[in-house]
């Protein structure tokens, strides 16, 4: 039984099962990381030229899933479904729902409802995410880990599947608290990724920051991509020393702009988790301005080596 209590009104958090989903996420970064190490380290030893490009393309076409495999393996991993005398609360990542209580019709094990109930589409163990519509369901969003104990909770507008992992805890505790009665029903709210976006764009200050990182992280790449045929061989870094290191091909030039468009998007991440918290906007402004600071370090650093 994965459950905690909390506060003086004593809600319970039911967590999804996650230890399948965060070792396949895990494993799956892993490979990832491995493949794009792999590539750029072969592109790197390469002149220019066919062998340079593939191992080049290798390497990128690893680095461009990551992010969304990270970040489904930490939504997973922080994902929960508090459920309280007042209302249902379900967190999954930047996707989060409340409903009243009252709002709340039914829930049900999906392998009682009599009807199938097809997955959305990509959906793995430990990210069962999306929405499909059911024949005499309707509209259901998913927000399991695994399919194995689904519960359904209807509600007059839609359904939701989730898979708490103490499923027979949680039917109790629904029953415990619809029993009980709802006396202050917490306020209806969703928030959604796609109109999270909508709302982080509609903000002067993040979309100056968002449009300032891809705009210098272009910069970057220009930079390099035009330092490099007229560069037979660079210095990169300095001995213990302080001495320049060795010349090397000028080609590992292409790693710094790759690190920076990497430690952008993992700092855009981190500023669209907390900017949905209405306390925390400034931490996504630093997190984005910190993530600008390095992609001009490194353009300077280019400028330097050059």
């Amino acid at each position: 039984m994965d459950t905690l209590r909390l506060s003086s009104e004593n809600p319970i958090l039911f967590r999804p099962p996650r230890r399948r989903g965060v070792f396949l996420h895990l494993g799956v970064a892993l490979l990832l990381i491995a493949g794009a190490a792999g590539g750029l380290y072969f592109a790197l030893g390469e002149q220019a030229g066919a062998y340079f490009l593939l191992y080049l393309v290798i390497g990128i076409v690893c680095l461009l899933p990551l992010p969304l495999v990270l970040y489904r393996g930490f939504a997973l991993f922080r994902a929960g479904y508090l459920l309280e005398r007042d209302g249902l609360r379900l967190r999954w990542g930047l996707r989060s729902e409340d409903i009243p209580l009252h709002l709340v019709e039914w829930i049900r094990p999906a392998a009682e409802l009599g009807i199938n109930l097809p997955l959305p589409s990509f959906s793995v163990t430990g990210a069962i995410l999306g929405k499909h519509d059911v024949p005499d369901l309707g509209p259901v969003e998913f927000l399991a880990a695994e399919r194995e104990n689904m519960l359904v909770v209807a509600t007059a507008s839609k359904a939701f599947a989730i898979s708490p992992d103490d499923v027979k805890g949680f039917l109790k505790a629904y029953q415990q608290v619809a029993e009980l009665g709802s006396l202050n029903p917490i306020p209806q709210g969703s928030i959604v990724p796609a109109v999270l976006a909508r709302q982080v764009w509609s903000d002067r200050v993040m979309r100056f920051l968002m449009l300032g990182g891809l705009v210098l992280t272009v910069i970057l790449f220009l930079v390099v991509s035009i330092a490099i045929p007229n560069r037979s061989a660079v210095s990169i870094g300095f001995s213990a020393l302080g001495l320049p290191n060795e010349p090397v091909n000028p080609v590992r030039l292409l790693l710094l702009p790759i690190l920076g468009a990497l430690t952008y998007a993992a700092d855009a991440i981190g500023a669209f988790y907390f900017y949905r918290k209405p306390n925390y906007t400034a931490i996504a402004y630093m997190l984005l301005g910190a993530g600008l600071l390095v992609l001009v370090l490194l353009i300077l650093a280019v400028v330097i080596i050059l």
